[in-house]
């Protein structure tokens, strides 16, 4: 079980970059807790978030899983404790239902998830629309004869998919950059009760969700510069 990620002088520099994009940074996620990481554009968010999962390699430091080192962490094994909605996130032009089941980690877990189960995250992601007497079979995609779905529908399709993957750990990259403010905190507040018990880690530049995280931490220039609740930041 995934129970803690700390991180201890984490550094990193693209390729031929003169300047590091992440720099000396120390920190510590705990097992159940929602974090929200935010900053400005460019700050080394999403740079970070990729070091974290394994995805870059750190120039200099070190990230450990329950005290192992990642670099000796069998990826394949860390992604199934791990669920990633990154900015590029992808519909595929399938059914509906094949695109709710796409990540999963076997078969049997597909075969075993219940109706009732899928209808009630469509639900709490804005999308109840599409729970149509056939919705099971609705194609993605016109090319198919089906429904075409707007970028903020397309966003909410790939966050029912993040949670019905049931992992321990959920990391969201901008999940809802297509989505107006308001949709935003109604669809961010239902995520997080929906991951309660789960260790989650958000990535947003948008502050109103901040008020619902357990701990915040506040990026700039590579590096953290303050890091707390949303309370202890205000003072």
């Amino acid at each position: 079980p995934l129970s803690e990620i700390t991180v201890q002088a984490l550094s990193f520099k693209y390729p031929n970059a003169d300047s590091y994009t992440i720099n000396d940074i120390d920190l510590s996620i705990h097992s159940g807790e929602t974090i929200a990481i935010v900053g400005e554009n460019g700050s080394g968010k999403t740079t970070l978030v990729k070091l974290l999962l394994g995805i870059y390699h750190s120039t200099k430091g070190a990230i450990c899983i329950n005290g192992v080192n990642i670099e000796l962490v069998c990826r394949q094994d860390l992604y199934r404790h791990i669920a990633f909605l990154s900015q590029e996130h992808t519909i595929y032009k399938l059914t509906l239902l094949e695109n709710l089941m796409m990540g999963l980690k076997d078969e049997n877990e597909t075969t075993r998830m219940s109706e009732s189960r899928i209808q009630n995250v469509l639900e709490s992601v804005g999308l109840k629309k599409l729970l149509t007497d056939s919705w099971q079979d609705t194609n993605i995609g016109k090319e198919f004869g089906g429904i075409e779905l707007s970028g903020g529908e397309i966003q909410r399709l790939a966050i029912a998919r993040i949670i019905l993957k049931d992992c321990e750990m959920v990391v969201l990259d901008e999940p809802t950059s297509a989505i107006d403010p308001i949709q935003e905190a109604e669809i961010l507040t239902q995520f997080i009760e929906l991951s309660r018990n789960k260790t989650s880690v958000i990535i947003t530049h948008r502050i109103g969700i901040c008020t619902q995280v357990d701990r915040i931490f506040v990026m700039k220039q590579g590096c953290i510069c303050e890091s707390g609740s949303h309370e202890e930041l205000l003072a």
